[in-house]
């Protein structure tokens, strides 16, 4: 995919389109993921529990404590799913404010359009790249001149987002066949290991939202608009 641009990279001024300066809803999506991040951490605390009680004991618990457990393990997935959905509403929110901005900061057609941004999330193979072509055209044009590149921050922080993706289908298969105390220790062990990783994904997001806003800004500011 191509990104469509004036034959200069670094507009001298505004041009194809109205700013809207970002920091609301950069604090918004920021503030969001932290709030994730927070209710993952208290999951992966909650798998260290369960593998110390299962794998420390010479007796397995008996089967009422699997049942609690089990139970609890719902309670703070289903809270986890409401808080990510809620987070990944503002995020796509602030995206498309990212993305109607670079207009006004040089790109006469962004590609992907925001339309396309947010429907890349959701549909099958699209998903695994288009969001990241989106990120890289929004650092593009809003990357003021003396910035350094952020094409290595963009590019670990999705990897790291597919990467976990995929290791929850893992841990799904896992838990489906742990039958005994070893298999279902080791299937926390992996949970707790992966929730850290999506945990590390969070923080580089809520950096991605946070350096991309500031590019823009300060790019906005030197077109002179604040």
């Amino acid at each position: 995919m191509e990104f469509a641009a004036p034959a200069s990279d670094e507009p001298t001024a505004p041009g194809f389109g109205p700013w809207e300066n970002p920091e609301r809803r950069r604090r918004a999506a920021a503030a969001s993921v932290a709030v994730v991040l927070a209710a993952m951490m208290m999951d992966a605390l909650w798998s260290v529990i369960g593998m110390i009680t299962v794998g420390g004991v010479v007796a397995v618990p008996n089967e009422s404590w699997f049942d609690t457990y089990d139970s609890v393990t719902t309670g703070l997935f289903l809270v986890y799913l409401a808080l990510f959905a809620i987070s990944g509403l503002l995020f796509i929110r602030w995206q498309r404010l990212a993305i109607r901005n670079t207009a006004f900061l040089g790109c006469e057609r962004p590609d992907p359009s925001t339309g396309a941004a947010t429907a890349g999330w959701f549909i099958p193979i699209a998903n695994l790249f288009l969001p990241l072509l989106s990120f890289r055209q929004i650092s593009r044009w809003s990357r003021p001149p003396d910035a350094p590149n952020r094409e290595s921050l963009l590019t670990v922080w999705w990897l790291g987002w597919i990467v976990t993706n995929l290791s929850f289908s893992v841990i799904g298969i896992l838990h489906a066949t742990a039958n005994g105390a070893t298999p279902w220790v080791t299937a926390r062990g992996v949970d707790a290991a992966a929730t850290l990783l999506q945990i590390a994904v969070g923080v580089l997001a809520i950096k991605v939202v946070n350096t991309l806003s500031r590019d823009q800004t300060a790019k906005a500011e030197a077109l002179g608009r604040s």
